[in-house]
């Protein structure tokens, strides 16, 4: 799925995303979800596709099963709303650390803060 994604090849991630999701919400996990939503948002920003991207990107930071899930998923959300020329106030949110402090957020906002100054 992440290759996929990564390769830009939505006929192979998006399948996957979906089979993924279809099993784990059957069981009540949460994390493989956040994780197929950061990998259709990595696919969308890669083929240019930003709405997309940005629907994608925002459920995965709307997650909060893993930190690092949210970590990943946050440069994504910054990236697709810049391009899409949207002004997304939970990106804002996120990246400048006005969520619950935990160290792992505070320093991928430091980052994040840093990306999204820089697109």
């Amino acid at each position: 799925m992440f290759l996929a994604g990564y390769r830009g090849r939505p006929a192979e991630a998006l399948p996957l995303v979906s089979r993924t999701i279809a099993d784990v919400v059957g069981r009540g996990e949460g994390w493989p979800v956040q994780m197929a939503n950061w990998s259709t948002a990595v696919l969308y920003n890669g083929l240019g596709q930003y709405e997309d991207a940005l629907a994608a990107a925002e459920a995965a930071c709307e997650e909060t099963y893993l930190v690092v899930g949210t970590q990943v998923a946050l440069p994504e959300l910054i990236e697709a709303a810049a391009r899409a020329g949207k002004h997304i106030r939970r990106a804002q949110q996120l990246s400048e650390g006005r969520r619950p402090a935990r160290q792992a957020h505070v320093v991928a906002a430091a980052g994040c803060r840093h990306r999204r100054a820089s697109l």
